[in-house]
């Protein structure tokens, strides 16, 4: 009976003290108050789970901590959630975490987690030519052809890079179309981008005067001016973590 007795009592109090060996264990991460002041971790992997368009340089990039960096342990979490603030700051994704994972000895992975958000943007476009609403709908009888219309799409993170290409459909009183293209940065620093541009738009009248408060335009049979332009140019962008 004593025996069953003493077994009882080793089984209750030794999972309670295994249960607060390891509650210590994850604490000694999650709690640099804890920590020794020269406690130390090696971080050998860092594993990235849920980008399936962007691609895993992006967002290593704004990580804080690299892979083969040796971090004191009190510091550890100060530098996970800085890494997480600049992830989620991309706009890239609705949701990210980076999180300690898998601790061997003094090595250490670190786990970061994305929910990718929705890139592509179809938008309509909808635009009076007229200076208010009022002219437009006294003054020209509400006349649809005095209207802008069309849609505009945009995608974002097209090659999974965060860059951007938007496409302007417009026709109506004016005819347009117009195509951007834009890169955050193109070179190994991480410190370069550029951005290109084409447009192409045609108008059917011009105003050229103002006569008691009211604009006088030279109109034709057909389209009265043609205009294309394109632009191009470098930008220079600190784009990424400072460590």
């Amino acid at each position: 009976m004593r025996f069953i007795y003493l077994s009882l009592l080793t089984i209750v109090f030794g999972g309670r003290l295994h249960a607060q060996q390891d509650s210590l264990a994850v604490n000694t991460l999650a709690d640099s108050s804890e920590v020794a002041s020269n406690q130390y971790v090696t971080v050998n992997n860092i594993a990235i789970k849920g980008n399936k368009r962007t691609q895993a340089y992006i967002v290593l990039g704004e990580m804080v901590v690299r892979q083969g960096d040796t971090i004191l342990l009190k510091d550890l979490n100060k530098k996970l959630e800085q890494s997480r603030n600049q992830v989620f700051n991309t706009a890239l994704f609705v949701d990210a975490a980076v999180s300690a994972g898998q601790k061997i000895g003094n090595s250490i992975t670190i786990n970061v987690d994305v929910k990718e958000r929705w890139y592509f943007f179809p938008l309509p476009y909808f635009r009076l030519v007229d200076r208010n609403f009022n002219q437009w709908l006294v003054d020209q009888k509400a006349s649809l052809d005095r209207v802008n219309y069309g849609m505009k799409f945009t995608q974002g993170n097209l090659t999974g890079q965060n860059d951007e290409l938007a496409i302007w459909l417009i026709t109506g009183y004016s005819q347009q179309i117009s195509l951007r293209y834009s890169l955050p940065f193109f070179d190994k620093k991480r410190q370069q981008g550029f951005s290109v541009g084409f447009a192409h738009s045609k108008q059917r009248e011009f105003n050229y005067n103002t006569s008691l408060n009211k604009q006088l335009f030279y109109k034709a049979e057909d389209f009265t001016r043609t205009i294309t332009t394109s632009t191009t140019f470098d930008r220079k962008k600190i784009y990424g973590a400072s460590r």
